[in-house]
């Protein structure tokens, strides 16, 4: 069984080799870098959240980080883009207000 440095490692090695690609294909749908790098950011998030992904073999955590990508971009076009062009929020102060310009 790993320790908690091996799984460090692991995900360091796993961000090292995915995050530019993955910031890559998320910016194919979003206008910027940062949308593009947050999103990414929240994937790792949820990778070291879910550790027990660390322990798969290189495939099905690649096949993992792009899914969730795909994921969350379908949450930000499903929930965030409609409330920034109503310039309304249902996540109580968590979107910029000076943002009006559509993402497709």
């Amino acid at each position: 069984m790993k320790n908690q440095n091996d799984l460090d490692h692991d995900l360091q090695h796993i961000f090292d080799k995915y995050a530019k690609n993955l910031c890559l294909y998320a910016l194919n749908y979003l206008e910027t870098e940062a949308d593009a790098e947050d999103i990414v950011q929240d994937v790792f998030i949820r990778c070291w959240e879910k550790r027990d992904i660390l322990l798969s073999d290189e495939k099905v955590i690649k096949t993992y980080l792009f899914k969730w990508i795909f994921f969350m971009l379908a949450i930000f076009f499903l929930l965030f883009v409609p409330c920034m062009l109503a310039n309304t929020s249902v996540f109580a102060n968590t979107l910029p207000t000076n943002r009006t310009k559509m993402y497709f």
